[in-house]
């Protein structure tokens, strides 16, 4: 993801892809996808600018280049933020054909959009807060520091930038995050990137970009849990109210921050 200066044209986000594809494809690398998210407002002043224009790169790459992507793109007059993330490696095509759609429900398999799929680890740097939605609906939002690892010239794995993402959590999702997680648990994370924009009491324009969690748990790489089956009732768990309309945007009352936050 890079951040632009607010009055990026065209011939800015090339320039700004162009550093990629130069840095990567000697190594055989190449961009896949380019999403414009256009000119957002900073929830607070970044570079000494209160606005910037957000482009998502999505690129193939060996993981030894990133290092390098960092360094490049770090030092770019026209890249005033950057973050770059792993996204889950997509099945390799083979000859045999894909299943159909009824044949993946038949073996249970759950369909979801993967274009935006995320999956981090880090620690809560709070309690997550549960709330209830005017239909019911229960709603944990909660903040994740994660760090991404890159290898140094000596071939030592160091961690990189610290960045902070808002997680939320819907319905027995959220109740179970609630009463499992606390601050400076260390937990994984899978779900999509959703951004969301509303107005503040001055009328100024926000935009934040947040995880909306399918499934989250405890790390076990350096510690334990016991595992217990929750029971809920069926308005709790998932009933009659998953598909209602949700009334307020989540987490509309909480601290402003942009996606890339590093400090």
């Amino acid at each position: 993801m890079l951040i632009l200066p607010a009055e990026a044209d065209e011939a800015l986000v090339t320039t700004a892809v162009d550093r990629i594809s130069k840095v990567i494809s000697p190594t055989g690398g190449e961009v896949t996808k380019l999403d414009r998210w256009g000119r957002k407002r900073f929830a607070y002043e970044l570079a000494r600018q209160t606005e910037g224009y957000y482009v998502v790169v999505r690129f193939q790459a060996e993981p030894e280049t990133q290092q390098e992507l960092d360094r490049t793109l770090k030092i770019a007059d026209e890249v005033i933020r950057h973050k770059v993330l792993l996204l889950p490696e997509k099945a390799k095509a083979t000859a045999s054909p894909a299943p159909s759609r009824r044949e993946r429900r038949k073996k249970g398999e759950r369909s979801m959009a993967s274009d935006n799929q995320i999956t981090i680890v880090g620690n809560l740097t709070d309690d997550p807060e549960l709330r209830y939605t005017s239909n019911g609906a229960a709603v944990a939002n909660f903040r994740v520091a994660y760090s991404t690892r890159i290898r140094d010239a000596a071939g030592n794995w160091t961690d990189g930038e610290t960045s902070f993402f808002t997680v939320n959590c819907w319905r027995a999702l959220a109740e179970n995050a609630a009463e499992s997680l606390t601050r400076g648990t260390r937990v994984v994370v899978t779900g999509r990137l959703k951004h969301r924009s509303w107005e503040n009491q001055e009328g100024e324009k926000r935009t934040v970009i947040e995880i909306e969690a399918d499934d989250l748990g405890p790390s076990l790489k350096w510690a334990t849990a016991n595992v217990t089956k929750a029971n809920r009732s069926s308005t709790s768990s998932g009933g009659s109210d998953w598909g209602a309309a949700v009334a307020a945007p989540v987490g509309a009352g909480s601290n402003e921050e942009t996606p890339l936050d590093a400090g």
